[in-house]
């Protein structure tokens, strides 16, 4: 494993967790931070083309959103 792309890749799990619990950061806008490092990082270090980060953090919405549709754990949906 490359050592290098392994540090880069905990860069924004490392962002997210400094401003949560030093910098007292409300969780979205860490979120949001995290989020951004992590495309950066994916189109500069790893070459990932833009269009396919759009279509993965899109992906990952939608995913988010079905999954988490109020009141489904009540009615034991399980997406």
């Amino acid at each position: 494993m490359d050592v290098a792309a392994f540090l880069l890749a905990l860069v924004p799990i490392i962002w997210l967790v400094v401003m949560l619990l030093c910098f007292k950061w409300p969780a979205w806008k860490a979120a949001i931070g995290s989020f951004v490092l992590s495309c950066l990082l994916a189109f500069a270090w790893w070459h990932l083309p833009a269009a396919q980060i759009a279509t993965a953090s899109l992906e990952g919405f939608f995913d988010g959103s079905v999954a988490h549709r109020p009141g489904d754990h009540r009615r034991g949906v399980h997406v």
